[in-house]
């Protein structure tokens, strides 16, 4: 029996948010040698709005949350580079 394709999982190499929640703009390019990555920061520096982005990203409209863009603009961009 044959595994479907992708089953080896999805590695994100980067990730783009911009206007999103409490983010403005932010652009990375993640270690993907590295393996698990940390997210960590104090409170309010962006660490759920960035990990949200990511399924609001391969999900759309239906895994967006009340409010998924920043306050005070009408749009919002997230890209995952894979």
């Amino acid at each position: 029996m044959t595994e479907p394709v992708g089953s080896e999982g999805l590695m994100i190499s980067g990730i783009k948010a911009v206007n999103v929640q409490g983010i403005k703009h932010i652009d990375l390019t993640l270690d993907t040698e590295a393996g698990l990555i940390p997210v960590t920061g104090r409170n309010g520096t962006g660490k759920s709005p960035l990990m949200n982005a990511i399924p609001w990203t391969l999900g759309g409209k239906r895994e967006l949350c009340d409010v998924p863009v920043r306050e005070c603009k009408t749009a919002g961009e997230t890209v995952l580079r894979c």
